[in-house]
């Protein structure tokens, strides 16, 4: 998720081409495995996004999509629906707009993130709201599997962070407390 940001359909120099991904869905399917994951940064920023994974529906793969969101307006939801994925997973950082967006960066992005959600739930599309539990949105913890729920969405938290691809180790400054890993642990494990 710690990628640097780039505009839509942005040439990649290192990113693979449309017939490189289909060869290397081809090579997978050879291999056997039978499940694949679109993921980025944000998979739909790619102009031809719909149409490697068309490719690998019609390899019969299982296709599962891990997006912020921001980009699935109505056709995408249709486009996304009318190819039959297992899931959608879709991060969302807060309740409100001020702490989603505080973590984003971007503008709008929890009303676009909702957005995408209540889309894909209303075609019937699996999805689920994953959340990555920090000191920003720790104690929202329940306030956000409820929203999920009103959501359609199944809600999945972690408290584990990463780095930047770059190394860059910013993000770590908003893992949690000791003291704040414990009152989750508290909250979500059983007894």
């Amino acid at each position: 998720c710690f990628l640097d940001v780039r505009a839509p359909n942005a040439q990649v120099s290192a990113e693979l081409t449309t017939q490189e991904c289909f060869h290397v869905i081809d090579q997978l399917a050879e291999l056997g495995a039978m499940n694949l994951t679109f993921s980025g940064g944000e998979p739909l920023l790619r102009s031809d996004f719909f149409e490697v994974m068309s490719y690998a529906r019609r390899r019969h793969f299982t296709v599962r999509i891990f997006t912020n969101g921001t980009l699935v307006d109505d056709a995408a939801a249709d486009r996304i629906h009318s190819l039959h994925p297992y899931a959608v997973e879709i991060s969302l950082y807060g309740v409100d707009a001020a702490t989603h967006e505080a973590i984003t960066q971007i503008p709008h992005s929890f009303e676009l993130t909702r957005r995408a959600l209540r889309l894909l739930g209303k075609r019937n599309v699996r999805t689920v709201m994953k959340t990555p539990i920090m000191r920003d949105n720790v104690r929202q913890l329940h306030q956000l599997e409820t929203l999920a729920a009103e959501l359609g969405a199944r809600f999945q938290a972690s408290h584990v962070l990463t780095a930047r691809n770059s190394g860059d180790r910013s993000p770590l400054r908003r893992r949690l407390t000791d003291d704040e890993l414990l009152w989750v642990m508290r909250e979500t494990l059983p007894p």
